[in-house]
């Protein structure tokens, strides 16, 4: 977040964002729109590198807990199915093991 808003910092709040395709025309990039802890609000362009950074980092989370949902289901000779916490299930993404890209 920093390298595209210099001065982001604890108590920010921060969103990604895509233009609706029914306002613009040709390619939708991604930005991000953060709040001070004053209220106003900056909006930014996502450069490739940090958008990158970001989803990866976002990633990072569920595979982890995907890793040590496999760990602990070795250990005890257990199955593990499909099962993504509800935060996952409600915005659609699953992660089907550690190593698995996310769909």
């Amino acid at each position: 977040m920093q390298s595209v808003i210099p001065g982001y910092g604890s108590g920010w709040k921060s969103k990604l964002v895509i233009p609706s395709v029914f306002t613009q025309k040709g390619f939708n990039l991604f930005s991000i729109v953060a709040q001070k802890p004053d209220g106003s609000q900056i909006k930014e362009r996502l450069p490739l590198k940090a958008y990158l950074e970001i989803v990866a980092a976002t990633n990072f989370k569920q595979r982890t807990r995907k890793l040590l949902e496999y760990y602990h289901a070795d250990r005890l000779h257990y199955a593990v199915a499909g099962t993504p916490n509800r935060l996952e299930y409600d915005q659609g993404f699953s992660s089907s093991s550690a190593t698995a890209p996310p769909t």
